[in-house]
């Protein structure tokens, strides 16, 4: 399987689409008339220096990614099985599901990045080298609490947003923390409480326009999971105060199995955060497997050893402990069938509890957000909405 990746507002450069403009003539015609200007002289010479400006950024990394998306169908014929896009890059992925004709998308992410440009002055920066909980308990700071996460880019990339002043005062507690503070070259507070205006302003656009039915899957930004068919006005609506959840579109796209993903665009910045979220998945398995031989080889050492020559009372957790890994041993079936038995019986929105903890404080109650699937062909696993993550079944115990 494959998806194409659609990178959004930071991926602009002079130069960028230089090939591609001569080979779709009408689509660049139909471009001019819309904004009204040249998006060719735009994009390859800037000569008013305004390709930076979100207002012009938006409509001209939109275009090019869609000449991209088309010459790529065009050289190889070959259609998604999957779609995504960063933040404005998702205009692009319901471009190319059907969802909406390249005129309507195109007067949509005008409006949007006049809005966005229009939008209280904010800045943004991307943090690295730190966790999310790290990160979230440097953001309880007083000073801190009006600054938002932006985007989930990988395990090693948060970015956050906020009011100019704010995000600069951060910088000192998060290096404090280990973490690494780099501010992004943004005018505006995206993906924050900063945008509501906008947001409100764009709603009605939004509310006015007419989407067709999605051909081809695409990931929303604000879930991380696949639309639905009620879902668009929404998820578009939401994003513009809501955080992109990269990292968790990544692990749900290579949970579907021999996935290849090809970025259409500018740069190549959505192909690193891939590598970097799908490396991370590889090597949590390879913890995970290691983890469930070591309790396997554990349960069966307790099993031989079951008549113990001094007579030591077991302490009551640990018999608890023991009874709840013995109950979820796995059942004599194949993953795949594995999962299909729990499909079979257990709804999205199952409420569930790791079977790796003992107290309710380590412990939380769990819903599933996704039917089970197969990671690596061989790997049993169900997203979960309060881990925002997936989590193996035979670790799970339903409610």
């Amino acid at each position: 399987m494959n998806t194409y990746l659609f990178p959004g507002q930071g991926s602009q450069y002079v130069g960028m689409g230089k090939t591609l403009f001569a080979q779709f003539p009408e689509l660049i015609n139909l471009a001019d008339k819309l904004l009204g200007y040249s998006v060719e002289q735009l994009c390859l010479n800037d000569t008013h220096k305004q390709l930076n400006n979100t207002q012009y950024t938006q409509p001209a990394l939109f275009v090019v990614n869609a000449l991209a998306y088309h010459q790529q169908i065009k050289q190889s014929g070959q259609s998604a099985d999957f779609l995504a896009g960063h933040s404005l890059g998702e205009f692009n992925a319901l471009y190319a599901s059907g969802a909406l004709s390249f005129e309507d998308a195109l007067k949509l992410v005008i409006k949007r990045g006049e809005l966005m440009s229009n939008a209280p002055q904010g800045a943004m920066a991307a943090i690295l080298n730190i966790d999310e909980t790290t990160l979230q308990s440097c953001l309880e700071h007083p000073q801190l609490r009006s600054i938002d996460i932006a985007n989930f880019n990988s395990r090693e990339q948060i970015v956050i947003s906020g009011l100019a002043k704010n995000i600069a005062h951060s910088q000192a507690i998060i290096e404090q923390q280990g973490g690494r503070f780099i501010p992004l070259n943004t005018s505006g507070a995206f993906h924050s409480r900063y945008m509501a205006d906008a947001q409100q302003q764009f709603a009605k656009v939004i509310n006015n326009t007419v989407f067709k039915a999605i051909q081809t899957p695409v990931i929303a930004n604000v879930t991380g999971l696949p639309y639905q068919p009620d879902d668009i006005k929404h998820h578009l609506i939401a994003q513009m105060t809501q955080p992109v959840k990269w990292t968790q579109s990544i692990q749900y796209l290579y949970a579907q199995g021999n996935m290849q993903f090809k970025e259409l665009g500018p740069k190549k910045v959505l192909t690193k955060l891939v590598q970097n979220i799908t490396q991370d998945i590889a090597q949590n398995s390879e913890q995970d497997t290691d983890r469930h031989s070591t309790r396997l080889g554990t349960n069966l050492l307790t099993t031989k050893l079951h008549v113990s020559p001094i007579n030591t009372p077991i302490p009551a957790e640990q018999r608890q402990t023991e009874t709840m890994l013995a109950k979820a041993e796995p059942p004599k079936l194949s993953p795949q069938q594995h999962v299909e038995n729990w499909n079979l019986h257990h709804p999205i929105g199952t409420q569930v509890r790791s079977i790796t903890h003992v107290t309710s404080m380590t412990n939380p109650i769990m819903t599933t957000r996704s039917q089970a699937t197969l990671i690596f062909g061989q790997r049993a696993v169900v997203y979960l909405h309060n881990f925002n993550g997936y989590f193996a079944l035979d670790e799970l115990q339903c409610i």
